[in-house]
């Protein structure tokens, strides 16, 4: 279990919000949504989180980055199609792991 902060968390101004995602990690099948600016350390505090849990030592962390990815892509990237020959979805690579999907939004 590895609980190390990755330079961006170490932060005093950041404290607060590390310490609860350690409590957070604690909770199997918890799901979190971590939100904030581009750049701003959503990924390693994600990774963090993993890292803490009783799951993130056996199971996987898959993150799945949507800028630049169409609906389309997404949606086979997320869940599916699982051909012989092509890699499986993200959520069932991440199955009993932590399925990170960073920047998502949703349009009109």
């Amino acid at each position: 279990m590895s609980t190390e902060l990755h330079p961006i968390l170490d932060s005093p101004k950041l404290a607060v919000t590390v310490q609860l995602a350690r409590k957070s990690a604690l909770t199997p099948g918890m799901p979190i949504l971590i939100q904030g600016e581009a750049g701003a350390g959503a990924e390693e505090l994600a990774r963090f989180i993993h890292g803490c849990s009783d799951e993130g030592a056996v199971h996987p962390f898959v993150a799945v980055k949507c800028p630049g990815i169409s609906e389309a892509t997404l949606e086979s990237e997320l869940f599916g199609p699982s051909e012989a020959g092509t890699p499986k979805p993200a959520i069932t690579r991440a199955r009993g792991g932590t399925l990170f999907i960073e920047e998502i939004s949703i349009s009109d």
